[in-house]
């Protein structure tokens, strides 16, 4: 099964939040593992030649960090009139047992929210995209690029 990210989603906080559009259920048989593939972008949410931003991306598996996976981190720096982004992926194998299973890929503010100090200041970052490269008012900063839609792939494999 597939999922494609369906909107952007700013990030600004230290907290896990569901990237739009990236969670898949699907039953798991007995003897099977799963592999999960997902994959974003982001930008930095901001103009200026010298902001910049960092986040991550995490799978969870019913709701629960899968630790065994590390995370995908991003970061970016303006240069003069131009946003910075970047993209990343990651691909696991994950055990879970016979039943019904969630797998959700979160984004995060990744280095020191709300500070104003270090480099990365307060600036959000812009996780994935509807998928279009059409420039959107509104919470996405007017910007959504296709390349950094996101995507998750979860595929059943029996053992």
């Amino acid at each position: 099964m597939s999922a494609f990210g369906s909107d952007c989603l700013v990030v600004n906080t230290s907290t896990y939040t569901l990237v739009p559009g990236l969670s898949v259920t699907l039953a798991v048989p007995a003897s099977s593992v799963v592999l999960v593939g997902y994959g974003a972008g982001m930008y930095v949410n901001a103009t200026g030649g010298g902001d910049a931003s960092a986040a991550e991306l995490a799978l969870f598996v019913d709701g629960v960090q899968y630790s065994a996976a590390g995370t995908v981190s991003f970061n970016g720096i303006n240069d003069n009139a131009q946003r910075a982004s970047n993209n990343g992926a990651a691909t696991h194998v994950v055990a879970v047992a016979a039943g019904s299973h969630t797998f959700e890929i979160r984004a995060r503010r990744a280095f020191n929210v709300g500070s104003t100090t270090t480099l990365f200041g307060t600036v959000s970052a812009v996780v994935s995209s509807n998928g279009t490269n059409t420039t959107v008012a509104g919470a996405c900063g007017g910007f959504q690029v296709q390349g950094l839609q996101g995507r998750l792939m979860v595929q059943v494999l029996k053992q």
